[in-house]
C-alpha cells in the first residue's frame, strides 16, 4: 500500500510530495519525494490495478499566487511516471481520488476557478495518461467543496463533501460517467463535513466525517444509506408445518419510495436450480456462491413469485424449497431477490443467501392395529405423503416406553412368531426422521404361539445396519442373569456401555446413536457390539456411517 503526504526534509527545497510504500506489515519497501521549487503537497492517493500509485494534491508558488491541482502517477517501484498539474485562475485544490473502470481517474476537490459560489466542489475526470477528459463544479452561492469519491456498481461517481447554507451539511452529488448531476442531497443537524465515503455491498453509502450536533465539540460521525439493491435478512423454516417452504425476509430497495427517480414496483424471489435429492437423502447446496452486480447472481434460477412493491422497510414472504432437512442432515436451497421495474432490463438483485425447511410434524398412528392370526401382526397404510417406514415393538405391560424393538417395515403386516409379546406397539416415521405417537394393540393370541421364554442366550443383528442416527441392538436371555452389551472400537476399546445390569428372562432391543459415554460423536466407520452374560459372549460387527 501506499501513504502520501508532505516533507519538509529529504532535500525539499520548500515541501514536496512524499510517498511511503510498506507491505502488509507496515514494513517500508520505499520512500520517494516529488516536487520542484514550489509547495507541493499530496492530500490523497489511489493503488491502481497494475500496482501503481495516483497521487492527488495541490501545488503553491514560492513567491504567492494561487493553488493548483497537483497529481502524480508512481510506479510499483517508485518510479515516477508522470506528473501533471490542472485549474483555473484562482486557487483549486485535490482531495480526492480514484481510479475508474475505464483506466482514467476520477479527481475531486475544491474549486474557486469554477462555479457559483465562493468555492464548489470540484470533478475532474482525467484518462489513463492525465489528459484532462471534462471538469465539472457543484454547489450553491457560498462556500462548497469536495473530499471524497467512489465509483458506482452503475458506473456513476458519488462525491462526498460539505455545502454551507448557515451551518455547514453534509453533501452528496451523484454524477454520471459525463459529470452530468443525477442527484446530490445534504443533511444536517449541526455543523457537519464529510472526509471519506464508500459504497456497500447492497449498493448503499457509508459517509465519515465530523459534526457538533451532539455537543462537546467535534465528534466523529458515521452515517449509512440505504442502497438500490434489497437486502435478505433471514431464510428461516416455516414451523409446525409438514416442511417444503421457507420465509424469506428483506429489506427494500432504497428506490422503493415516493421520493426516488427510480420506480420499484414489485419484488420477484427466484431459487437456484439444483438438484434436489430423492425423499429421505440430503443433497442440495449448502451455501449460495458469490455473486454479480451486472444481471443474475452466477447460476440457473427458477421464478418463484413475486410480491408487490408497497414501500414497506422490510418485507416477508413464504416460499416453496427443493426439499426438507432431516436427522441426516440439512438441505439447502439458495434465493436471491430482484427489486423490479417497469422497465424489465432495469432491475436490482439481492446478494443471494440459502436456507432450509424442516417438516416439524410426525405422522399419526397407523390406524387399525390388531392381530390377524396367531402369528401376524396388521394395521391400515399410512395416510401420510411423506411417509418412510413402520416400526414394530413388543410388551408385555402395555407401556410403551418400557417396550423393545422388533423391526422396520414397509408392509402393513410383520410376522412376530418370533416375538411374541402380550402387547404390540406401531409407529410411523416419515422422510424427515420424525416418529410419531405408536398404536397399541394386545396380543389376542398371547399364550398360544411364541410364548416361551428364549432357550438360550443370543446377541441379533443391529438394525439397521450400516446407519447414521440411531440403530437398534436386539438380544435374548434365557434366565435372569447379569448382562453386560457394549459397544467398542476396531481397537477393542469401549466406546458406550448400553447394558450393565442384571435382567430377567426375555427378549430385549436396546439402541445406540453414534456417540461415546460422555455424549460425543463417533466418527463413521466400523465398531463392534459386544454382549457377555456368564459363561456366555457374543460379538457382532457396525457400520456407522455419515
Amino acid at each position: 500500500m501506499c501513504v502520501v503526504g508532505a516533507t519538509y526534509s529529504f532535500g525539499a527545497v520548500l515541501s514536496d510530495v512524499m510517498v511511503v510504500k510498506t507491505n502488509a506489515d507496515g514494513d517500508t519497501l520505499w520512500l520517494r519525494t516529488f516536487g520542484g521549487p514550489d509547495y507541493e503537497f499530496g492530500d490523497a492517493v489511489c493503488t491502481t490495478s497494475d500496482g501503481s500509485c495516483v497521487i492527488a494534491g495541490q501545488v503553491i508558488p514560492s513567491g504567492g499566487g494561487n493553488a493548483d491541482v497537483y497529481i502524480v502517477k508512481v510506479n510499483a517501484g517508485g518510479g515516477k511516471v508522470w506528473e501533471k498539474t490542472y485549474g483555473g485562475p484562482w486557487s483549486d485544490y485535490g482531495q480526492a481520488i480514484c481510479q475508474t473502470d475505464d483506466g482514467g481517474y476520477m479527481v475531486v476537490g475544491t474549486t474557486e476557478s469554477y462555479g457559483a459560489g465562493g468555492s464548489d466542489v470540484y470533478a475532474l475526470k482525467i484518462d489513463a495518461s492525465g489528459d484532462t477528459v471534462w471538469t465539472r463544479a457543484f454547489g450553491g452561492p457560498s462556500w462548497d467543496g469536495g473530499a471524497s469519491v467512489v465509483q458506482t456498481y452503475d458506473h456513476h461517481y458519488v462525491i462526498g463533501g460539505y455545502y454551507t447554507a448557515g451551518d455547514t451539511d453534509i453533501y452528496l452529488v451523484m454524477i454520471d460517467t459525463d459529470g452530468n448531476e443525477i442527484w446530490s442531497s445534504t443533511i444536517s443537524s449541526g455543523n457537519e463535513d464529510t472526509y471519506s465515503i464508500a459504497t456497500t455491498d447492497n449498493g448503499g453509502l457509508i459517509a465519515a466525517g465530523t459534526t457538533d450536533a451532539f455537543g462537546d465539540g467535534n465528534q466523529a460521525f458515521l452515517m449509512r444509506t440505504m442502497g438500490a439493491f434489497p437486502v435478505i435478512t433471514g431464510i428461516a423454516d416455516i414451523p409446525a408445518d409438514q416442511g417444503g417452504q421457507v420465509r424469506v425476509s428483506w429489506y427494500q430497495s432504497s428506490h422503493d419510495d415516493r421520493s426516488s427517480p427510480v420506480e420499484i414496483t414489485d419484488y420477484s424471489i427466484w431459487r437456484r436450480i439444483d438438484s434436489a435429492p430423492a425423499p429421505g437423502r440430503m443433497g442440495g447446496a449448502d451455501r449460495c456462491a458469490g455473486f454479480l452486480r451486472l444481471g443474475f447472481p452466477p447460476g440457473s434460477w427458477d421464478y418463484v413469485t413475486t410480491v408487490p412493491a408497497r414501500g414497506e422497510r422490510e418485507y416477508n414472504c413464504v416460499v416453496p424449497t427443493l426439499c426438507d432437512s432431516t436427522a441426516a442432515g440439512r438441505c439447502m436451497s439458495c434465493f436471491f431477490v430482484s427489486a423490479e421495474t417497469a422497465d424489465p432490463l432495469d432491475y436490482y438483485d439481492s446478494a443471494p443467501d440459502s436456507g432450509y425447511s424442516v417438516d416439524n410434524l410426525a405422522p399419526s398412528p397407523p390406524a387399525g392395529l390388531h392381530m390377524e392370526s396367531e402369528t401376524e401382526l396388521a394395521w391400515e397404510e399410512s395416510p401420510e405423503e411423506d411417509f418412510d417406514y413402520f416400526t414394530v415393538y413388543g410388551s408385555d405391560d402395555g407401556d410403551f416406553q418400557a417396550a423393545v424393538f422388533i423391526g422396520y417395515t414397509i408392509d402393513i403386516h410383520l410376522d412376530v412368531s418370533g416375538d411374541a409379546y402380550a402387547y404390540y406397539h406401531v409407529t410411523a416415521t416419515d422422510f424427515a426422521g420424525n416418529e410419531g405417537e405408536p398404536a397399541t394393540t394386545d396380543n389376542t393370541f398371547a399364550g398360544v404361539a411364541g410364548g416361551s421364554v428364549p432357550a438360550a442366550f443370543a446377541l441379533g443383528r443391529n438394525t439397521p445396519n450400516p446407519f447414521a442416527v440411531r440403530t437398534e441392538v436386539a438380544f435374548e436371555v434365557p434366565s435372569t442373569a447379569r448382562v453386560s452389551l457394549q459397544v467398542v472400537d476396531v481397537g477393542g476399546r469401549v466406546v458406550r456401555s448400553l447394558v450393565d445390569r442384571t435382567l430377567a428372562a426375555g427378549r430385549y432391543s436396546v439402541g445406540w446413536d453414534g456417540r461415546d459415554g460422555t455424549g460425543r460423536e463417533m466418527g463413521p466407520g466400523v465398531y463392534f457390539v459386544r454382549m457377555a452374560a456368564g459363561e456366555f459372549s457374543a460379538t457382532r460387527k457396525m457400520m456407522l456411517i455419515k
